[in-house]
């Protein structure tokens, strides 16, 4: 058997992967991405079970904390580049190497005239990029995103696991009524927004409110079982499996289908990602 033939697993969860290694270990996408928002974060996160929790592809996302240690205990580490970022810096490193072969020339045809080196910083720190503005600006939309912020604390406890399909429209139809309400809510704490003319901002609302609705739903999703929860109540929510969308409109099901498998690895349960995305 080639080396090609041999299926490596993710060090950190067990999953498939490409082979590629990230931050120094073959990982999954979805740990890489973990690893890259987390790393710098490891006295933040907390493990209520004695920092021993199980580690794989089904509970990867249960506890932070285990999960960032199991990425450093394979021997990842915050300083070393992903694969497209290490092939970025070899670009920025020949960028460089030409600009100096250049001004060498220059030196050699006019020794009189000044030459200034024009090589690109090839590391960025990117912990602290933000100045004050962008900072303020950051507070500002996380701010207004918390209006957006869905409580699943008593949402189970009233479940409709088998819906018919009139019933699972209702469901639907209510919780949309909710997130629309909320999002007019949340528009108001945007200054920009309010910057604008009513016309504009109706339109904005009128018009994007249902591909925010549906972006958000993944918050709801449940990848095991394939299903939404969707929460109409303080008490009361509706199980609605994906299937049932396919048998109502079947392009819909494939677009959103395609939506998941490629949100869900990005997303990998962190709130932050979405807000940021549709604020």
């Amino acid at each position: 058997m080639s080396d090609q033939d041999v299926v490596k697993i993710c060090g950190v969860c067990g999953d498939k992967t490409n082979g590629y290694y990230n931050f120094n270990a073959i990982t999954c996408d979805s740990c890489k991405a973990f690893f890259r928002r987390n790393a710098f974060k490891r006295d933040q996160f907390k493990c209520y079970f004695d920092n021993n929790c199980k580690i794989d592809f089904k509970t990867r996302k249960v506890c932070r904390k285990c999960r960032l240690n199991k990425c450093f205990s394979i021997g990842m580490k915050q300083t070393i580049s992903s694969p497209i970022d290490s092939s970025l810096n070899k670009d920025n490193t020949s960028s460089a190497l030409m600009c100096i072969n250049d001004n060498t020339n220059t030196v050699n045809s006019n020794s009189n005239e000044m030459v200034v080196p024009c090589i690109p910083p090839l590391i960025t720190d990117y912990k602290n990029n933000f100045n004050e503005l962008e900072g303020n600006r950051m507070t500002e939309l996380l701010s207004a995103a918390h209006v957006m912020k869905i409580w699943l604390t008593d949402a189970q406890t009233y479940l409709i696991k088998h819906p018919v399909i009139e019933e699972a429209c209702r469901a639907w139809a209510l919780m949309c009524v909710q997130e629309v309400d909320k999002l007019v809510k949340m528009t108001k704490s945007l200054v920009a927004f309010n910057g604008i003319c009513d016309n504009d901002r109706i339109a904005l609302i009128k018009y994007g409110s249902v591909e925010v609705f549906i972006m958000r739903l993944i918050m709801l999703f449940n990848f095991d079982s394939n299903s939404w929860i969707l929460v109409n109540g303080p008490k009361h929510s509706v199980v609605l499996k994906m299937d049932l969308l396919k048998e109502c409109r079947k392009s819909l099901f494939d677009a959103y289908d395609s939506f998941l498998r490629h949100m869900g690895p990005e997303w990998d349960s962190d709130p932050i990602i979405i807000d940021l995305v549709y604020v």
